[in-house]
């Protein structure tokens, strides 16, 4: 599931656990009678194997795009399963995680991986679970918070481990959204020397190349470049600076209307909230 994980840098991003979202409480796992040694290993090799075909059900489900999918049918293999079948219950936490990421959910994907940190600290998912809790807050617009864990994930891996290079992209981009310019330069170069030929190496480039690092305030992003032009005169006429430019998304090319660059957020945010006591949408981006 490695290939799963790595999706996740084209999405762009450790708290305390909330409650469950609709998923078991782990400590009803918990096996309450004795068994046997030998009874509860023949036990767990049947578990695991009835274990691989929901996961790859799930696998399948994810690489076609229906996230809902895979959450629903993690939800069900964990109510279903007994209270020893923990073999690759993590699998599926992970996955699930990984799901409500994709639908835009990142405090129920937040919560799922702290299940797993909790449940399974010897998990071979521990890493990328731990980043992925990083990106649910830096999707949650906690870029601060996201930044100081992806540095403490980093911390910990070391620069050699296969999850360090897209945590320190992630590390990067997030910086980038808080504003900490010198931490996002250093966190894209440090990508680009420690492992040049990888696919976050390309973007760290490109993000290099073109991001002059300051702020801007987004107020829409169409389709269609005519109504970009359109909202661009709406605002001139207010008499904002506004520019269009273009980006990938999904593959589709967006045409976006954006007002301003700013060397800090606070100068941003003065901007937004005068967009929006005018009537436009605003969105502070990087």
């Amino acid at each position: 599931m490695k290939w799963i994980a790595a999706g996740l840098v084209g999405c762009g991003v450790l708290a305390a656990a909330g409650p469950g979202v609709g998923l078991p409480d782990p400590p009803a796992w918990q096996r309450k009678e004795k068994v046997s040694a030998a009874s509860l290993a023949v036990e767990n090799s049947a578990n695991s194997a009835s274990a691989s075909r929901p996961i790859a059900e799930m696998e399948a489900a994810y690489l076609r795009g229906e996230y809902a999918l895979v959450v629903a049918t993690g939800q069900r293999v964990l109510q279903e399963a007994p209270a020893s079948a923990a073999d690759r219950l993590d699998d599926i936490w992970y996955l699930i995680g990984l799901a409500q990421l994709q639908l835009q959910q990142p405090d129920e994907a937040r919560r799922t991986w702290i299940v797993l940190l909790d449940q399974w600290p010897g998990s071979r998912w521990r890493p990328d679970a731990e980043t992925g809790v990083a990106d649910a807050l830096w999707m949650s617009e906690e870029p601060a918070r996201a930044v100081a864990l992806y540095q403490a994930v980093l911390a910990r891996l070391g620069p050699g481990h296969p999850a360090s290079t897209r945590a320190q992209y992630q590390l990067g981009q997030a910086a980038r959204q808080a504003g900490q310019w010198t931490v996002a330069r250093q966190a894209f170069e440090g990508v680009i020397a420690g492992a040049p030929q990888s696919f976050e190496a390309g973007l760290a480039r490109a993000v290099l190349q073109q991001s002059d690092f300051t702020f801007s305030v987004q107020v829409g992003a169409f389709g269609v470049r005519d109504n970009a032009v359109r909202l661009q005169r709406q605002l001139a006429q207010r008499g904002y600076s506004a520019m269009v430019d273009q980006a990938l998304a999904d593959g589709r090319v967006m045409h976006r209307v954006r007002v301003g660059r700013f060397s800090s957020r606070e100068q941003a945010t003065e901007i937004a909230s005068r967009l929006r006591q005018d009537g436009f949408p605003s969105k502070i981006v990087p």
